[in-house]
């Protein structure tokens, strides 16, 4: 019996393995979608070609390449997952190969009318990875006006399922461009942001003052600093509502701006009813700051609490004062006359400025850190210097949360006055 010659491969498959290489070569995600259309036409002697991605959070699939449209188009050919046969093929991850479209009735002939296009035939595959669908590509019309042969179809599935992971690699490493690109961004906000902080060591006289600030996430909206001018130690703590990045925005904005009243000579008590005019003209609907203004002459410190928590005062005897505000927040209503407190420190009392990140620190069971855990721990604490007794606020803080998550950022500032030498 003479053996069988051995059966010649089919040239399709060489296209294939070269259509899938010039794929994976690729340079950047244009280059690979452009590379995978052209592949499918070749592979199919189709017309034209198009791709779709789904967006799992919306389950929409988006257009994102086309051979018939320019890219500014795409947006207008967003399809709701199991809309027209292209959301059949992803929301059932089975292939589709019509052959007069006119008579499906999964047809949505929306894209035809917009580009003008007549599609005639329609061969369409999903794009699978580790069995979860990512998109779809479909091509249109045979050139030779037939329909879709079932070695097209296969060809095409056989394509597809090798593309699917192209692009599934592709967007995970765009992904992980993009946080790399996004941590370091983020870096130098938080550096940049570091340097609003008070810089100046310079004390007061007969005073330490001491301050810090930990992130909840890596950029803060809260906000502390002294500056000296006009023989006065001006003193500011504010917390912008909301966290990240868009709250660390409006605090930058808010440093600035003293900074820049500061450097024309004015103080920070003259200089609220400016920055709450400018704030309120500024903020988006439901942006605020709180905040303490607060001016120390002498033994005199004077102050405007803008919505903020109430500033607590620790005489040298154990006693303690809170000071609760007596203004709405910055930003809102700049119209209303903003009162003013006057206190008299005397030596050994403790001023303690915070945010309510500090009394709603939560602990793992969800109750919060709260005024008289502050209070305890400023009173135990009220003989060391400022930086030690916040060093000891935060421990207690920490202690208090375990292992739950800070979930908001927690500023504090301290003043204490000294005593007198003879």
């Amino acid at each position: 019996m003479t053996p069988k010659a051995p059966r010649k491969l089919d040239n399709s498959h060489n296209i294939l393995a070269n259509a899938i290489q010039n794929v994976i070569e690729a340079n950047d995600a244009e280059e690979m979608f452009l590379r995978i259309l052209s592949a499918a036409q070749t592979l199919t002697a189709a017309e034209g070609a198009s791709i779709y991605l789904l967006d799992h959070h919306r389950k929409v699939l988006r257009m994102t390449a086309s051979t018939n449209l320019s890219p500014e188009k795409f947006y207008q050919f967003d399809l709701p997952l199991g809309t027209g046969i292209t959301g059949w093929v992803a929301a059932n991850d089975e292939s589709a190969n019509i052959g007069d479209m006119s008579q499906d009735p999964r047809f949505f002939d929306t894209t035809d009318h917009q580009t003008g296009f007549h599609t005639r035939g329609y061969l369409c595959v999903p794009l699978t990875t580790g069995a979860k669908v990512i998109g779809t590509v479909q091509v249109l019309n045979k050139i030779n006006g037939h329909q879709f042969s079932e070695d097209d179809q296969s060809l095409l599935e056989c394509f597809g399922s090798l593309v699917a992971l192209a692009i599934k690699k592709n967007q995970l490493h765009e992904t992980e461009i993009e946080k790399h690109r996004l941590d370091s961004e983020l870096k130098l906000a938080e550096e940049f942001q570091k340097r609003l902080l008070p810089t100046d060591m310079q004390q007061p006289e007969n005073y330490l003052l001491a301050g810090t600030n930990s992130t909840a996430r890596q950029i803060s909206g809260d906000y502390y600093d002294w500056l000296f001018c006009n023989n006065k130690c001006n003193l500011v703590i504010a917390d912008v509502s909301g966290k990240g990045p868009a709250a660390g925005i409006w605090m930058s904005a808010l440093s600035n701006i003293i900074r820049y009243e500061f450097s024309k000579g004015a103080d920070i008590l003259s200089s609220i009813p400016e920055i709450d005019l400018h704030f309120a003209k500024q903020f988006p609907r439901g942006v605020f700051i709180t905040g303490i203004f607060a001016e120390l002459i002498g033994n005199t410190l004077t102050l405007s609490n803008a919505g903020h928590n109430p500033l607590l005062v620790v005489r040298n005897n154990g006693s303690h004062e809170l000071y609760p505000s007596q203004g709405i927040p910055l930003g809102i209503l700049p119209s209303l006359a903003r009162p003013t407190m006057t206190l008299s420190l005397h030596e050994g009392d403790t001023v303690v400025f915070y945010t309510d990140g500090v009394t709603e620190a939560r602990s793992e069971e969800g109750l919060m850190f709260g005024e008289a855990r502050l209070i305890a721990s400023a009173v135990k604490h009220r003989k060391l210097a400022p930086d030690k007794i916040i060093g000891r606020l935060f421990a207690e803080i920490h202690s208090f949360r375990g292992t739950a998550e800070q979930s908001d950022d927690i500023t504090v500032m301290i003043l204490q006055r000294q005593s007198i030498a003879s």
